[in-house]
């Protein structure tokens, strides 16, 4: 009897891929799941302060509270006048000329020590070499001027002629810089209390006015000593202007108690010492303790 045949049947193994699309589905969904689940965990755990703290991120404090400290150059300029000769230019113990000055724009009654387009234009009176051929000659042989300045704008009875007066003041500055000058240093600002605000203004007026030059501001080391010293040079510090510290009121012959005294209001406000060529004593001993420092023409 012939034997019957089976036949064998084979079954594929291969069992079916999941689209790809259902897989990211899958994904999207268990990661709400888990968000959902730590978010109500996070909520019923912690306070609010703390929940905002995690799902915000730390905020930044906003960009009126946040107060940098105006940079300081780094320079040690020494005094010279527009009106002098190129051969009067300080020099170093070694016979070359140094690499900074100052060099005032104008005098504490007000006049302006050269001629120049703005200055002819002003009511102040001026009179001197002209500004641009000057320093155009001077720049040649200095790499750093800086400009020395007496405002008088905040004598002004109003505050729209105060403002007029910066505005002034500001074109002036102006055109020193564009000239050549590397910075412009304010002097003698009225920081008593019954001032303060119209120097603060006067501050801002000019910095809006010329937002991208480098300005100083000079305090006086009675003023950063007195009573309202500690408020002032926080305030003076978030004008954007550097910041110097006046050593003129120091007698030579007391020179080293002075710096002493100095000393803590420069390093602990980021200062620069500022005395006139007059005072020899105090000008060795800044010359030996500070890599940077000012010293202008006798007013």
């Amino acid at each position: 009897m012939p034997r019957r045949r089976y036949r064998v049947r084979h079954y594929s193994t291969r069992e079916r891929k999941m689209h790809p699309a259902a897989i990211v589905g899958i994904c999207v969904l268990a990661a709400l799941l888990i968000a959902l689940v730590t978010g109500n965990i996070l909520r019923r755990t912690v306070d609010e302060e703390t929940y905002r703290k995690i799902t915000s991120g730390t905020e930044s404090p906003p960009a009126d509270e946040q107060t940098e400290t105006p940079f300081s150059p780094m320079v040690q300029a020494y005094p010279f006048l527009l009106d002098a000769s190129l051969d009067e230019i300080p020099t170093d113990a070694y016979g070359s000329y140094r690499s900074a000055l100052s060099v005032p724009i104008n005098k504490r009654n007000g006049k302006i020590l050269y001629t120049s387009p703005v200055a002819d234009h002003l009511p102040t009176q001026n009179a001197g070499p002209a500004l641009a051929d000057a320093m155009e000659q001077l720049t040649l042989s200095v790499p750093y001027v800086s400009g020395i300045f007496y405002p008088r704008a905040t004598d002004g009875a109003t505050d729209d002629l105060r403002y007029a007066r910066a505005a002034e003041e500001a074109a002036l500055l102006r055109e020193f810089l564009h000239a050549g000058a590397t910075d412009v240093v304010l002097m003698e600002l009225p920081m008593d209390a019954e001032h303060i605000t119209a120097t603060m203004v006067y501050l801002q007026t000019v910095r809006e006015l010329l937002p991208y030059a480098t300005i100083g501001v000079s305090v006086s080391l009675s003023g950063a000593a007195g009573e309202n010293g500690w408020e002032i040079l926080p305030e003076l510090a978030k004008s954007g202007c550097f910041l110097l510290l006046d050593l003129r009121e120091i007698d030579d012959a007391n020179a080293a108690d002075g710096l002493a005294t100095a000393d803590y209001f420069i390093r602990q406000y980021g200062m620069c010492p500022l005395a006139d060529e007059t005072q020899t004593e105090l000008i060795s001993l800044i010359e030996t303790t500070f890599h940077s420092y000012r010293i202008i023409p006798a007013a």
